[in-house]
């Protein structure tokens, strides 16, 4: 799979991240990212990846949302291989066997391809700033309901669990949505289930992306990871996501 996403060159991502200060968490585990990387987010989305700067994952999960009805509610990207401007990636096809094997809703089936995929961007960055080689799997949505979001965490918590293996959840809530986002954060403070899946089914988020952002707060609360929201410099820049974060150990 040919990679036409991000633009930016290898130096300047480089440039960003060897800016920033060191690493927050003893071992990031997901990170929430935006959809897309842009001019405007590029900044917040290097401060996402510092986290994971001198870590190795034998395998990168990118999940991020479909905008359209498919047949296949959780598709897998089928090819052998991912193409970025720094290198390719090869795909890791024993685990989207599993993922398969262990859901009826996982397919391996190519309807949720296409050129402006979340995967393209950031398959891109990991590839410059990871110091040893990687497999990937690519991952999309295609279905909000409460009984899919739920049978994607399932199965991404008891699959992932105790690997080597980075998640990487693509959702956005635009900048002008902040009272969302303070709600947000204290229904994942509470820790009541029901109240978020309650939330997701309300129809009312501003999130784009947000059966995957659930999705990927599930997992974090089951591997009991703490959650980092990184809007402080950002939450007022156009073009970047509150939701941007990371979930992992945090440091002693």
């Amino acid at each position: 799979m040919e990679n036409t996403g991000i633009s930016f060159s290898e130096e300047q991502i480089k440039a960003h991240i060897e800016a920033l200060p060191s690493p927050r968490s003893n071992g990031v585990k997901i990170i929430f990212a935006p959809t897309h990387i842009t001019e405007n987010n590029l900044e917040q989305v290097c401060n996402l990846y510092r986290e994971v700067v001198g870590f190795h994952f034998d395998t990168v999960v990118v999940i991020e949302p479909y905008h359209a009805e498919l047949p296949k509610k959780i598709p897998m990207a089928s090819f052998a291989e991912f193409y970025t401007p720094f290198g390719s990636v090869p795909a890791n096809e024993k685990l989207r066997d599993e993922f398969c094997d262990e859901d009826d809703d996982f397919f391996i089936d190519d309807s949720g391809v296409h050129p402006n995929m979340c995967f393209n961007d950031h398959l891109g960055v990991l590839k410059v700033i990871m110091e040893r080689d990687f497999n990937a799997v690519s991952v999309q949505l295609a279905d909000d309901s409460t009984s899919i979001v739920r049978e994607l965490s399932s199965v991404i918590s008891e699959l992932i669990f105790g690997r080597n293996i980075l998640v990487i959840f693509c959702c956005d809530l635009q900048p002008d949505f902040v009272n969302e986002f303070e709600q947000m954060k204290s229904i994942l403070a509470s820790g009541d289930i029901s109240r978020l899946m309650n939330y997701t089914n309300s129809g009312k988020s501003k999130i784009d992306g947000v059966g995957v952002f659930i999705a990927g707060a599930l997992v974090a609360k089951d591997w009991e990871l703490d959650l980092t929201f990184i809007t402080e410099k950002f939450e007022h820049m156009r073009g970047t996501s509150l939701i941007a974060g990371f979930a992992g150990f945090q440091k002693n």
